[in-house]
């Protein structure tokens, strides 16, 4: 069996001598698509992990918690809620495991 998932884009404007127009792109990923990109995701996260360990495991949590935005950031996680970075950095302070859950 097979799984797709579709989403609508944003509606993109073109415009011409004539004014603009609207074009909408339609992206469909099936079930083996979804996997292969939530393991690179992973992935992504847990090299991430590592190298920010490696840089500030066992330091205070207040030296932490500044830099764990921007850290995750640059893999292309963003909105990380506040409670679950103060949790990690703490994780990160005891070098205890951490799940992160995105949605």
């Amino acid at each position: 069996m097979s799984v797709a998932a579709s989403t609508m884009g944003p509606p993109c404007v073109a415009l011409g001598e004539e004014g603009a127009t609207v074009a909408r792109v339609r992206t469909t990923i099936n079930q083996a698509g979804m996997l292969r990109m939530q393991r690179q995701i992973a992935s992504r996260i847990q090299q991430a992990d590592m190298r920010f360990r490696e840089e500030w495991g066992g330091q205070p949590v207040e030296a932490i918690t500044p830099h764990v935005r921007d850290a995750f950031a640059r893999i292309g996680v963003e909105n990380l809620p506040s409670a679950a970075i103060g949790d990690y950095a703490a994780a990160v302070s005891k070098a205890e495991p951490f799940e992160w859950r995105l949605s």
